[in-house]
C-alpha cells in the first residue's frame, strides 16, 4: 500500500508527464526558459519547424541572445514586463528564420513552476497560420 508521500509523488510524476507530453504535441513553437538566467530550457519539434534552427542551437542559449529575435531589446522589454505580471499575451513581432526568412509571429509567455524552478513558457504563433486560421472559422461561420 503506498504511502501518502508515495501517492502524492506518483500523483506529480504523472503531472509533469501530461506537460511534458502535450509541450511536444503542441502545434505552436514552444519555449521553456528559465526565470532566473533566462536560459532556454527546452524547446518543441514546433520550434523547430518554425525558426528552421535545431534544439541544439537553441537550448542552452540566452533566450536575451537568441539570434531569430529582430528586436534586440523585445525580451529585455517582456522580461521588465513580467516582473509585475505573471503572464504577456499576443505580443506581435518578426524573427527571421534560419533560411534567411522573415515570419510574423505572436507571443505570449506565461510564468510556471517546474521541478520547483520558476520558468516562463513562451509561445510563438505563426500569424500566418492564425490569420488562416480565423479566415476558416468565418467560412466555417458563414456556411460555406
Amino acid at each position: 500500500m503506498k504511502t501518502n508521500l508515495g501517492k502524492a509523488q506518483t500523483f506529480l510524476e504523472q503531472k509533469e508527464n501530461k506537460f511534458f507530453h502535450i509541450f511536444h504535441f503542441l502545434p505552436d513553437a514552444v519555449l521553456l526558459i528559465r526565470t532566473s538566467d533566462k536560459v532556454v530550457l527546452d524547446i518543441n519539434a514546433a520550434c523547430e519547424k518554425l525558426t528552421g534552427y535545431r534544439r541544439e542551437e537553441i537550448v542552452g542559449q540566452t533566450s536575451l541572445k537568441l539570434v531569430f529575435f529582430l528586436d534586440p531589446d523585445l525580451w529585455n522589454r517582456v522580461f521588465e514586463k513580467l516582473e509585475s505580471e505573471k503572464s504577456i499575451r499576443d505580443i506581435e513581432t518578426r524573427i527571421l528564420c534560419n533560411n534567411s526568412t522573415i515570419a510574423n509571429v505572436d507571443i505570449s509567455i506565461d510564468g510556471i513552476e517546474l521541478d520547483g524552478q520558476p520558468c516562463y513558457l513562451a509561445i510563438m504563433r505563426h500569424i500566418k497560420t492564425l490569420e488562416a486560421t480565423k479566415t476558416a472559422t468565418a467560412s466555417d461561420r458563414c456556411g460555406y
